[in-house]
């Protein structure tokens, strides 16, 4: 009775124990060589093989990756930090936060827990007492409601307002801004922006 494997040139190993100890092992090796006679006549398969041993080499195998179970202070200090800031919220909200930085996360834990979550919260300037720290967001909110819905346009229009920081800084907080209301959903589109203003 011959086994599924046979003959087949992606299973066959001539170095193989479990190979060997088939009592198949002959008739399976010369059909092997005989498909690939046939696959070699068709097409060239150099290639292809040449291709794959390329990959297999590059492919980083269990012995490349080190694996250190020892945190660091400052590790613990910041995984302490990143599960103080999504305390307290709930299952939904702690899923809007994943793949966010810990400043975004932090951000965005903080929009939740003062309840503003949606693009109505961000009209009202009142509720900037609430996360005053936070005041580029309101501003991004208000102008992507007015029509200043481009990346380009925004920086340029938040910048008036926000002159007395360095331009990295800017930059920092303008992405951060961006994709915490994003991950909230309070602002949708790639290129075009729109604020949503569902409660």
């Amino acid at each position: 009775m011959t086994r599924m494997c046979f003959g087949l040139i992606s299973t066959f190993d001539f170095e193989s124990k479990h190979c060997q100890a088939c009592e198949q092992f002959e008739s399976c090796s010369h059909e092997v060589l005989r498909t690939a006679c046939r696959i070699e006549n068709a097409i060239d398969i150099r290639p292809v093989l040449q291709k794959h041993l390329e990959l297999k080499k590059r492919f980083p195998t269990i012995k490349d990756a080190e694996i250190s179970y020892d945190f660091e202070p400052s590790k613990k200090r910041t995984m302490a930090q990143d599960l103080k800031s999504v305390s307290g919220l709930s299952y939904q909200d702690q899923r809007k936060l994943l793949g966010l930085t810990s400043i975004q996360r932090s951000w965005a834990s903080r929009l939740l827990g003062a309840d503003l979550r949606s693009g109505k919260d961000f009209l009202e300037i009142s509720n900037v007492k609430k996360v005053p720290t936070l005041k580029i967001i309101f501003q991004m909110a208000i102008a992507i409601k007015h029509g200043v819905n481009t990346s380009k346009k925004l920086q340029l229009y938040l910048r008036k307002y926000n002159q007395d920081v360095t331009d990295t800084t800017f930059k920092n907080k303008f992405t951060n801004a961006l994709t915490v209301l994003k991950a909230l959903k309070i602002v949708t589109g790639e290129h075009i922006y729109e604020l949503q203003d569902r409660d």
